[in-house]
């Protein structure tokens, strides 16, 4: 990425250089004469959070005094021993007129063209980092209006590539860890077509409803599972998750561990395994990897929330995922140190793997488990030409379904239609049952046939179909199981034809599996 931050040091022969420390906590702007250095997020074209107090940190020489002057505040401090520094500007409305950030020691820093409105990290595996290019005619929509300034990507993507045998410029790039590469990125009918899809879209559909600057953090990276997104330090406090990772890459329950094995085979004497560790070469599907490249470079910058799609590299091992997901969340929230923000995620879409319906309802299970924090139900999307495809290209639903969120629930207060129906009880009156939802003001049928999928077991655990009615603000289920234990409902990896129970704005029923409790009498 090149930098056209300007600097007014002393030596005005010397130009800005970009740095990268090897051991990656941090990613740094320098110059050669410069003491100042700040995170390459901070670059032109960024945009800084709404409404909120903004985190400005760099480093210097110790006990250096630095100030920071934007949008005619000027704030001060003095930075430590360690030479780092952080200052927090006052919370500012949103501007669409761009600005200049002035950082000021020895040296000066400035950065220009800079915007406040709201700030999103997204991130995930590759169904987040797929392109607006990749979805085709199905991006036109999205394309005509990408000549919009005011929605910014700080766009970084994978450089190292996740298979085949390493040469020497992979194995250059493993080795000091240079996992990603870009940076800040005006939207433009051009620019756009290479931005995440589901952020581009979340993005839009925010701007559209919220009338301010948009920018999306985006770290995603194609095939890696939840614990390459997690910090050594959590992932170490769990028995089972210190198991993964002190065997990786050779874990039972590393999914994608010993594909990442193959990727060192020039370096690896025949027989000799991988020491996690100690092995000098790194993988972008290693644990706690893409945590130390792409997300600590951005703590502490101030964020609106995060977007979240991933779990096909996790899916084999839907108990694991149970544990590390939630994990993840609070690692994040913790690191960030702004409090319990927004996490938005997507439950995964129809693709015919058998886990699926385990791994979905552990998702779903997630939203008991954690504050703030929401799920894009896409149940109802998925490639019906091709149910094995992993790669659906119609990202449109889950882009809109993440804006719906967090525009319902952090900007309108109104969580009523934020998703589709959520189970909230199943009670049993005889060989009936009936089932109460949240989220479920007009359930309906989408297509005005018969409710499809709802499964009842009796204690021998064997579903039957059921038949499901809705009456008033509930569903009531019959079926051939005289005294019902367990209901379900959508539990298939790829149902055809789709699910059809939804709300009145149309958003489809989370797929789940709950006990039955009988009526009190």
């Amino acid at each position: 990425m090149t930098s056209t931050c300007s600097n007014t040091g002393t030596n005005k022969a010397k130009t800005p250089l970009m740095i990268r420390h090897l051991i990656l906590t941090s990613l740094f702007v320098s110059s050669a004469i410069a003491d100042i250095t700040m995170p390459e997020v901070f670059a032109d074209h960024m945009i800084l959070q709404r409404d909120n107090e903004v985190n400005v940190f760099g480093k210097a020489s110790p006990n250096e005094k630095i100030t920071v002057s934007f949008s005619g505040k000027d704030v001060s401090t003095i930075t430590g021993a360690n030479g780092k520094w952080i200052i927090k500007l006052p919370p500012m409305k949103a501007s669409h007129r761009g600005q200049k950030l002035q950082i000021k020691g020895k040296n000066t820093i400035v950065i220009n063209d800079i915007l406040v409105g709201e700030v999103w990290h997204a991130n995930g595996q590759s169904n987040m980092a797929w392109p607006l290019r990749a979805m085709k005619s199905l991006a036109a929509p999205y394309l005509e209006k990408a000549d919009n300034p005011k929605i910014r990507f700080y766009n970084r993507q994978r450089q190292l590539t996740p298979k085949g045998i390493y040469a020497d410029k992979q194995l250059q790039q493993s080795k000091s860890k240079s996992i990603y590469t870009g940076g800040w990125e005006v939207g433009s009918k051009k620019s756009a077509l290479n931005f995440s899809a589901v952020g581009y879209i979340f993005a839009q559909e925010m701007y559209r409803e919220l009338k301010v600057p948009v920018a999306i953090l985006h770290t995603a990276c194609g095939g890696t599972p939840t614990e390459a997104f997690i910090s050594h330090e959590a992932l170490q406090s769990n028995p089972r998750t210190k198991k993964l990772v002190d065997n990786w890459p050779y874990s039972k329950e590393s999914q994608s561990g010993l594909g990442a094995a193959k990727c060192f085979k020039n370096v690896l004497e025949k027989g000799e395994k991988i020491i996690f560790g100690e092995f000098p070469y790194h993988h972008p599907w290693e644990p706690s990897i893409l945590y130390e490249t792409g997300i600590e470079p951005l703590i502490p910058y101030t964020i609106a929330g995060a977007i979240w799609y991933q779990g096909e590299s996790n899916q084999m091992f839907p108990e694991l995922h149970n544990i590390l997901f939630p994990m993840m969340v609070n690692d994040w929230r913790k690191q960030w140190g702004i409090g319990d923000f927004p996490f938005y995620y997507v439950q995964l879409p129809s693709v015919s793997r058998p886990t699926w319906p385990e791994f979905r309802e552990g998702q779903r299970q997630s939203l008991a488990e954690l504050n703030n924090i929401g799920m894009a139900v896409t149940i109802d999307t998925g490639d019906q030409k091709r149910p094995s495809n992993v790669h659906p290209a119609d990202k449109m639903k889950v882009g809109e379904r993440l804006a719906y969120l967090a525009i319902q629930n952090v900007f309108k207060k109104n969580k009523i239609l934020a998703t589709g129906p959520l189970i909230k009880r199943a009670i049993a009156s005889g060989s009936e049952i009936m089932i109460t939802f949240d989220y479920s003001k007009g359930m309906q049928s989408s297509d005005g046939e018969t409710l499809r999928y709802f499964e009842v077991a009796g204690s021998d655990g064997n579903y039957v179909p059921a038949t499901a009615l809705i009456r008033d603000d509930a569903i009531t289920l019959s079926s051939t199981v005289q005294s019902p234990k367990s209901v379900r409902y959508a539990w298939h990896p790829f149902p055809i034809p789709r699910p059809n129970f939804c709300n009145a704005l149309g958003h489809v029923a989370s797929p789940f599996k709950v006990k039955v409790k009988a009526l009190e009498k």
